[in-house]
């Protein structure tokens, strides 16, 4: 994982649970909001957590307002925007007067890498605040917390270890009016290993039968002319040989991943046994020795991890994921009017996702984000959709 911190579990020792409590109802220290607030940030090092402790365990004049940004979170982890797409990026708001959360579920197969990017962009004149974006993965029981991730504009990466789906939650403290851009992308995490291919050119998946069944493919077929140079998707440490079912080989070693890379069937090898090479160097040329002989030239690729044996190469060859210029401006009106006679609301944003319901010409529209020409809006029962932002006119009695 790179470029996030690891936050401590949700689970609590019983010792640390039972002195806060003491520290909670102790009438010395609950005189003393600094002393309580200094015990929560100890033993809950996540902002998000020690923001939640405070609201539980201090004394709140606003006691409802606290439960009720509490049941925001949760009702935002269960009724989740699934993005399938493998870019989404909006520009959004939270009203001081609103007490909500958002949360997107992002599906991504073990060897994906992900960048994600939060700006708090400005804090309006209503108040101000700040805004908590957390990392979550589902753990057959539930969502467990993966990282905090910083609101400042710098991008969040990671390669995911094993399929899950993870959960982003964006969510200001209370009475907080926020303006922010969010921006996240998934892709390979590996460089091709073939000069100017890409996945289409792939012929020879993970998992094809070999041998009448007996056995399995345990790597992906490349073709490509014969020489056609072969490069190392990562930085690693080369080992070479000649066998008689790979041919010419080299195995480049990622030790930082734990993962190694087999390329067979080379045509000529060009670097030297125990070599430290950088990404993107020339190991040798595509070909079709070893027991490829009679096919067309291909790079036989494939991935091991010391543990688990070989893996799916197909989810670490997919484009590398970019984070995108956001170009949308967060709504400058939350309250809209729908201008068209019948304005679709879809589950994502794109004209043929799924059919969430239709407004009417004249209705109110609660937005929340726009992205790229559309606006996801709140719907009365709390959740989510997506309408074109062209049937929308500002509502002249909700201007911010």
């Amino acid at each position: 994982m790179m470029g996030m911190q690891k936050q401590v579990s949700r689970k609590k020792p019983f010792f640390f649970i039972a002195v806060l409590a003491a520290v909670a109802v102790t009438p010395m220290v609950a005189g003393c909001e600094w002393a309580q607030q200094s015990v929560i940030k100890l033993l809950w090092p996540n902002p998000r957590e020690a923001y939640a402790a405070s609201l539980r365990l201090t004394k709140n004049p606003n006691e409802k307002l606290a439960q009720a940004w509490l049941a925001a979170a949760k009702t935002a982890k269960a009724e989740l925007l699934t993005l399938a797409r493998d870019r989404y990026q909006e520009a959004g708001y939270f009203s001081a007067g609103q007490i909500s959360a958002s949360g997107f579920r992002m599906p991504v197969k073990r060897g994906q890498e992900v960048r994600i990017q939060v700006v708090q962009t400005a804090r309006t004149s209503e108040g101000s605040g700040q805004l908590f974006a957390d990392l979550y993965t589902e753990d057959g029981s539930g969502w467990d917390h993966h990282a905090s991730l910083p609101i400042s504009g710098e991008t969040s990466t990671f390669t995911a270890e094993v399929d899950a789906d993870y959960l982003l939650l964006l969510q200001p403290e209370l009475r907080a009016s926020i303006r922010y851009t969010l921006a996240w992308s998934k892709g390979g995490s590996l460089d091709f290993p073939v000069q100017g291919k890409n996945r289409r050119a792939i012929g020879g998946v993970f998992g094809d039968p070999r041998d009448g069944g007996r056995r399995k493919h345990h790597c992906v077929d490349i073709f490509a002319k014969r020489g056609t140079p072969v490069l190392a998707a990562t930085d690693g440490r080369v080992r070479v040989g000649d066998t008689a079912i790979g041919g010419k080989v080299v195995w480049l070693r990622d030790a930082e991943r734990g993962l190694s890379y087999y390329y067979a069937h080379l045509d000529n090898i060009s670097v030297a046994n125990g070599t430290q090479i950088k990404r993107g160097s020339v190991l040798g040329g595509v070909g079709n020795t070893g027991n490829a002989r009679g096919t067309p030239p291909h790079l036989h690729f494939g991935i091991y991890a010391r543990l688990r044996g070989p893996e799916d190469p197909w989810p670490y060859l997919a484009p590398r994921s970019q984070i995108a210029e956001i170009t949308a401006q967060p709504p400058g009106v939350i309250r809209h009017r729908v201008s068209a006679q019948a304005l679709n609301i879809r589950q994502a944003p794109a004209a043929n996702a799924s059919l969430l319901g239709q407004f009417s010409a004249g209705d109110l529209v609660t937005v929340v984000a726009d992205t790229n020409g559309w606006s996801r809006i709140l719907l009365a029962d709390g959740q989510h959709g997506y309408v074109s932002t062209r049937w929308l006119k500002e509502d002249e009695l909700s201007s911010r």
